[in-house]
């Protein structure tokens, strides 16, 4: 197991952790302490499963934390997933699972670990969630970067954090500060040291000027409308029955790195959306379709990924392309359910190498901050807040 948004089978569908009543799919795992999440997800298969799931308490930098399950936990941690529906009338049948999250009684980061039979080796899937306290109010803001090199492609995260009720003595030491660019625990920025301290005040400024707080803009993120069968969605080439299953095959795409910014797109910052507009159908006769991406451009050095929220942002060999030297396009075919998505194409290096990278591109930014208590065993997460860049 390791400690990331990961699935271990491939029976896995659509996994989601979100805000009971929520309108919207694209909220992250993020919540203050006190609220719970809701789990959402789907095993492909027509039988029903015996499964269970528990919680894991973890550092600021996703290790498993010294503090015990009854510390953070007011029951028992292992949980019945006994709430399920079946697809209906879908040509790839599955069961649809749901859990309410209990609240835990710590701030920090929990692994949300899925698994069979009370058997913890036979794992389905792990997600991240966070839980913050309102102890620290931080405030920022996203500017383009000072930097001669990364004016054109990058953007700046400046913020500043007061403590009114805590007495921090050695910031240097007991704060952690991450960065989170559209949720992307893989591109985070780590270990920010405060640029100015006021400890008469309790406050902490990290203003930087040498591109440790930047990133790059990247690109609106492409999108498709993938929520019907019996017609094609915007830009949807072909959607198709073959076999027991259906097809679909995007628009070939083209690299933008040479193309000039516009921002005329869909953008949700990689998001994905349930839904099915097919006539008189609803979500639980939601199908799963073999999508196919054609990328057209020369053969990179370096691998070649589709990356976005719906796919945990993992660059494996799951999202992995391959390159047909005679045709000139990258293909990849990936099962999907039916959905509005964001996606890009991406490398090892990030987006900039096919998508390019522009500092008026629309990003949506996280600051959480981590106090180790000299009086505790864990990493409490005082502070958190959400920023967007504008274009």
């Amino acid at each position: 197991m390791v400690f990331e948004d990961k699935n271990y089978e491939d029976a896995v569908g659509m996994v989601t952790l979100r805000l009971p009543g929520a309108t919207t799919f694209n909220t992250d795992p993020v919540i203050p302490l006190g609220q719970t999440l809701l789990l959402d997800f789907d095993l492909i298969g027509e039988d029903y499963e015996f499964l269970h799931a528990k919680l894991i308490h973890c550092t600021y930098d996703w290790q498993q934390s010294e503090i015990r399950s009854l510390d953070f936990l007011n029951i028992y941690n292992e949980f019945s997933l006994d709430e399920f529906n079946y697809s209906s009338n879908t040509l790839i049948p599955y069961t649809r699972y749901q859990f309410r999250l209990p609240p835990v009684t710590k701030s920090g980061n929990y692994l949300l670990v899925v698994y069979r039979d009370g058997d913890e080796e036979d794992l389905l899937f792990t997600r991240r969630m966070v839980v913050y306290e309102n102890l620290a109010a931080v405030n920022g803001r996203v500017l383009f970067s000072q930097l001669a090199r990364q004016m054109q492609t990058h953007q700046r995260i400046d913020f500043e954090v007061r403590h009114p009720t805590l007495n921090i003595f050695n910031p240097l030491r007991d704060l952690k500060v991450i960065l989170l660019q559209n949720h992307n625990w893989y591109t985070a920025i780590r270990e920010l040291q405060p640029t100015v301290q006021r400890p008469d005040q309790r406050y902490l400024e990290f203003h930087h000027f040498t591109g440790e707080n930047e990133f790059p803009g990247n690109n609106e993120f492409r999108f498709f409308d993938l929520r019907a069968t019996q017609y094609r969605g915007r830009n949807i080439n072909a959607i198709f029955q073959q076999g027991n299953s259906y097809s679909a095959r995007l628009g070939k795409d083209i690299s933008r790195k040479n193309l000039a910014y516009t921002n005329s797109i869909e953008d949700e910052n990689g998001a994905y959306f349930p839904g099915n507009t097919d006539p008189g159908e609803d979500l639980m006769e939601a199908d799963y379709i073999y999508t196919s991406f054609f990328l057209e451009t020369e053969q990179l050095s370096t691998p070649v990924y589709i990356t976005g929220k719906w796919n945990n942002w993992r660059l494996d060999t799951k999202n992995e392309m391959e390159y047909e030297p005679g045709l000139g396009l990258y293909i990849k075919e990936i099962r999907l359910k039916q959905g509005f998505y964001n996606f890009a194409y991406a490398t090892q290096e990030g987006m900039k190498e096919i998508e390019g990278s522009f500092p008026e591109t629309e990003n949506q930014y996280e600051v959480l901050v981590y106090f180790t208590d000299p009086s505790l065993a864990y990493h409490r997460l005082i502070g958190y807040t959400k920023l967007a860049s504008g274009n």
